[in-house]
């Protein structure tokens, strides 16, 4: 998933986080890869079977880059679903 900050009307650097949403059907392994400063980050990690919600937070994007993050799956013929997908700022969490 990418998009391009600039045609959203962002004129300013910020950061984002990227959201999927997917069903497993079985044990699979999966990498996560992301664009971001210094440099793409990869991490191999196992879900068990169920919904996940998956979240990528992207820092210190520019308006003229093209963000990504790529979710691939590493075990062979694992059985999957993809719901949903956004793109958003992140919360803002004040302290009590």
């Amino acid at each position: 998933m990418r998009f391009d900050p600039s045609a959203y009307g962002i004129t300013s650097v910020a950061n984002y986080v990227i959201t999927v949403n997917i069903y497993l059907y079985k044990n699979a392994v999966f990498t996560l890869q992301r664009t971001g400063y210094p440099f793409p980050t990869l991490n191999w990690f196992s879900l068990q079977p169920g919904w996940w919600s998956l979240q990528v937070p992207l820092q210190d994007i520019s308006p003229s880059s093209y963000p990504y993050a790529v979710l691939m799956q590493r075990t062979l013929r694992a059985k999957w679903t993809w719901f949903f997908s956004a793109i958003k700022y992140p919360d803002i969490v004040l302290p009590f």
